[in-house]
């Protein structure tokens, strides 16, 4: 499968976060990232977006930024750039404005019923640990620590650098949090 256009931002992030810039060098490809990332998602289907109130002049209340948040009121951020928007009748919406990475999007007329998004959100957290602990793998094969001429080459000072770096991801994923379903509404 090929690489979409829709995931540039959300791979450059994690090329970041774990110090793997593209071009020459680079240990992942973005094919490989966007794996990891896709085992990483989240659906949203119909997902009522919070309303930011704005007041035209006159005093009259104006809806025409929206973001994301989950149910326990925190962002959810890491939107694949895909999001489609619908208003309260289901009626697709052009945003004038998306900012998908972040969760916000802003429509040109205000929409005082409400706005839903349908998209991916991806857990970028555990994908970079995931990603960081290959890196491992392909380090611990490929690289030892040696003395040459009573000087020690320590190639393990890269593998604690890495190590390191995947238990901060790794504890700041979703690895702790259990999503719960219900099965009885649509």
């Amino acid at each position: 499968m090929a690489v979409r256009g829709t995931m540039s931002d959300l791979i450059g992030n994690v090329r970041t976060m774990i110090g793997d810039p593209s071009g020459g060098g680079q240990v992942f490809t973005d094919q490989a990232i966007q794996d990891v990332l896709d085992a990483n998602r989240e659906p949203q289907r119909y997902l009522i977006l919070s309303g930011l109130f704005s007041y035209l002049p006159g005093g009259q209340a104006a809806l025409f930024e929206f973001e994301a948040r989950d149910v326990f009121g925190q962002i959810m951020r890491n939107w694949e750039n895909d999001t489609t928007l619908v208003d309260a009748q289901f009626n697709a919406l052009t945003p004038s404005a998306r900012e998908d990475v972040n969760g916000h999007w802003t429509t040109a007329s205000s929409q005082l019923n409400g706005v839903m998004a349908t998209g991916k959100v991806y857990d970028v957290n555990t994908a970079a640990y995931q990603l960081l602990m290959m890196w491992i793998g392909i380090v611990k094969l490929a690289e030892y620590d040696m003395n040459v001429d009573g000087n020690d080459l320590k190639r393990s000072q890269k593998i604690k650098t890495l190590s390191d770096l995947a238990k901060q991801y790794g504890d700041s994923g979703r690895s702790g949090m259990v999503i719960m379903r219900r099965n009885d509404v649509c």
